[in-house]
C-alpha cells in the first residue's frame, strides 16, 4: 500500500498480528498476512498509528495475492525431466533386449 493513502500523521501502522511497522519516509508498505486475517472480500485491518502509538483509524486494504514461489516451478521442471529420462531409459533398455534376442 502506498504511504500517502495513510491518514496524516501516521508514523506507523499496527498490523493484525500485532507487529508495528514503522513508515516515516516510506513510499510504500509491504505486509505479510496469514489466510486467517482476511475477510471474505481479500481485506486485511490495520491500524494507522501516531508519533505515540494513538490509534487514528482502522483501514481495510485489499490483499494483494502472492507470487507463485519459483522454486514450486523448478521442481516442477525437475520432475518433468526425470520423467521423461527414465521413460527413455526404459525405451532404449527394451529395445537392447529385443535386438538382442533377435541376433541370438
Amino acid at each position: 500500500m502506498k504511504a500517502r493513502d495513510l491518514p496524516a500523521g501516521t508514523a506507523s501502522v499496527k498490523t493484525p498480528g500485532g507487529e508495528v511497522i514503522n513508515v516515516n519516509g516510506a513510499e510504500s508498505i509491504r505486509i505479510k498476512v496469514n489466510k486467517a486475517d482476511l475477510d471474505s472480500d481479500r481485506r486485511v485491518e490495520i491500524i494507522p498509528l501516531d508519533e505515540e502509538g494513538t490509534p487514528l483509524a482502522v483501514y481495510k486494504v485489499q490483499a494483494e495475492k502472492a507470487p507463485a514461489s519459483p522454486s514450486l516451478l523448478w521442481l516442477w521442471t525437475v520432475i518433468g525431466v526425470m520423467v521423461v529420462a527414465a521413460i527413455t531409459a526404459l525405451l532404449v533398455m527394451r529395445r537392447a533386449k529385443v535386438v538382442e534376442k533377435i541376433s541370438n
